[in-house]
């Protein structure tokens, strides 16, 4: 079984060396001086989905899927036709072999906003995917048609720091979150992180979108 934590970052491309290999800075480069020497290189063909198709090991994953592909990454994915400022997911691993830790990610989302799971073959979880959002219990659970459903205050991804939109929600979280993970719910937290399934987020959550907006200036995701 694997699984693999995503971190988001701000991606500035400024380097493309073949249609799915290039090198970003994690910040404005006008911030960075345009310093070559802090461009992160990665190769976004090394994804969730090339390690389950065999085209790579999962100890080689590099990035999350594009968000074409059920992923989160907005970068590429293939140059030199798609975008160059966006987000790049890098899994937890690679993320420390390129030298960048949490403090290089945006700070104006809570953390777990910008962090997303991904599972394959998992006894618990199989081959399901989790995106953060921040999220706060409203009241009691109560059972309904055999389901326990919360109350939930549900932010829009990347928007629980700043009091940005959010929505409410009777949610089962033992079918639509990470219970390993989240830090809120009944006889937990009352607020902070929450970790949906991509695949059931659209229905437990109108417009539950693809994800945060990043860079905080741009017009990607939400």
């Amino acid at each position: 079984m694997t699984k693999i934590v995503f971190h988001c970052f701000s991606a500035y491309v400024g380097s493309v060396t073949g249609r799915t290999t290039c090198a970003f800075w994690p910040d404005d480069p006008n911030n960075l001086g345009w310093d070559p020497a802090k461009l992160v290189k990665v190769d976004l063909s090394a994804t969730p989905s090339a390690a389950r198709a065999g085209k790579i090991k999962w100890d080689e994953v590099q990035v999350d899927d594009h968000a074409i592909n059920g992923g989160l990454t907005t970068i590429g994915a293939l140059f030199p036709s798609n975008h160059v400022i966006g987000a790049c997911w890098l899994a937890e691993d690679f993320m420390t072999k390129v030298g960048l830790t949490v403090a290089h990610k945006p700070q104006h989302a809570h953390d777990h906003e910008l962090r997303a799971i991904v599972y394959d073959k998992d006894p618990n979880f199989g081959n399901r995917r989790f995106q953060g959002f921040h999220a706060e219990v409203l009241g009691p659970s109560v059972t309904s048609a055999g389901q326990q459903l919360t109350r939930m205050r549900v932010w829009t991804a990347g928007m629980g720091r700043h009091g940005g939109h959010h929505g409410m929600w009777w949610l089962d979280l033992d079918d639509i979150s990470d219970t390993s993970e989240s830090k809120v719910g009944p006889g937990a937290a009352a607020q902070g992180a929450l970790y949906i399934d991509s695949d059931k987020k659209q229905t437990y959550l109108a417009g539950g979108g693809t994800g945060p907006k990043i860079p905080p200036g741009t017009g990607y995701g939400d």
